[in-house]
């Protein structure tokens, strides 16, 4: 019996399962997780305790969802799904207050991430792991 497959070209740590588009929206969340905690180390040499806490907390709020999208988990799928809305209506108020630019960027990319999240082949991919 002959394997029709061609021998996966990704690292061994790196599950199968997990889609292109998946890859894109781990890639979005570990760079502004990464971006917040760069910035909480910022905010801790300007003696700024408060606002490199705040960093520190969205820093976790992205590496959580991001975490368990990885491992395929469902309910970080819907944290995430919960967290694109909210970010998708911000971006709104953004654009309304005179931002466009960063408001357009927050809508278009979290609505994207929102769109996949909701799609069925995304949803086929967390029903698989479970």
């Amino acid at each position: 019996m002959e394997n029709d497959q061609k021998p996966s070209r990704r690292p061994a740590w790196l599950s199968p399962h997990l889609s292109w588009k998946l890859l894109l929206v781990l890639a979005l969340l570990v760079l502004n997780a990464f971006g917040n905690l760069f910035s909480a180390f910022v905010q801790l040499q300007a003696n700024n305790l408060s606002a490199a806490a705040i960093y520190l907390v969205t820093f976790a709020l992205y590496v959580l969802p991001a975490y368990g999208l990885f491992k395929l988990k469902n309910w970080a799928r819907l944290l995430q799904l919960t967290f694109s809305i909210i970010f998708v209506v911000q971006g709104a108020f953004v654009m309304f207050s005179g931002f466009m630019f960063l408001g357009m960027v927050n809508v278009v990319l979290y609505g994207l991430t929102g769109i996949y999240l909701l799609s069925d082949e995304c949803r086929h991919l967390f029903k698989k792991s479970v």
